[in-house]
């Protein structure tokens, strides 16, 4: 939707900026409580920022349960290899 500055008296301006406010607001807000444009993007920014906490939760899960006895075994072999040399 473009705005183009008109020509015509004020009140006739008026009404042109009234009717425009009116259908920016309807496609901007959604009309009769629908979602409209605004609250579609703040609904998949909202989605898309609870999707990567999530996948970070999860990934730091995961290196948590396998980070764990991977370094157990890491120790344990690197013990076994000094008590070989020695």
């Amino acid at each position: 939707m473009s705005w183009s500055r008109g020509q015509g008296d004020t009140d006739y301006e008026l009404a042109r900026a009234q009717s425009w406010i009116e259908r920016a607001d309807i496609d901007l807000y959604g009309p009769d409580g629908d979602d409209g444009v605004i609250r579609e993007h703040q609904n998949d920014r909202a989605a898309r920022m609870q999707r990567d906490k999530d996948l970070t939760g999860l990934i730091k899960l995961i290196g948590w349960v396998l980070g764990t006895p991977l370094f157990v075994l890491l120790a344990m072999s690197i013990m076994r290899a000094i008590h070989w040399i020695s």
